[in-house]
């Protein structure tokens, strides 16, 4: 695992500008809006049997959902991932001063990790069967 620093000559020559994150997020969000009015319109009363239904007509390819999968997930899912990743930057932030924080985190980030490896397996597998 890899301790990120601040580097502001990376944000200046390697980030998206401002106005990029915003056009992104336009897109996203707009890309969110297709897809949730796609799966109101299927027969089904789950997300999963929407998505599992639109894939199948290749309605929607698995392409299209890599990288707005979060805005798609139910909340409580969402609320996961972000206390997950809210505790590795807490943690990150309080190895600062320990003699080797790398080791240190990605051991933190294993056992919080732990907890999600069987669902993600799940929607994995889920998506695999999905695919074929």
């Amino acid at each position: 695992m890899f301790v990120y620093e601040d580097d502001e000559l990376y944000h200046k020559n390697v980030a998206y500008s401002q106005q990029e994150c915003n056009a992104i997020g336009v897109k996203t969000l707009l890309e969110k809006l297709r897809i949730q009015n796609l799966m109101s319109s299927t027969p089904y009363g789950s997300r999963r049997d929407s998505l599992r239904f639109l894939m199948k007509t290749k309605l929607v390819s698995i392409d299209e959902l890599i990288g707005i999968e979060d805005v798609l997930l139910p909340p409580s899912v969402i609320n996961v991932r972000e206390n997950h990743s809210r505790a590795l930057l807490q943690k990150q932030h309080e190895l600062a001063a320990v003699e080797d924080p790398v080791k240190c985190l990605a051991q933190f980030a294993e056992k919080s990790s732990f907890k999600s490896i069987h669902l993600a397996r799940i929607r994995a597998a889920m998506a695999a069967v999905c695919d074929a």
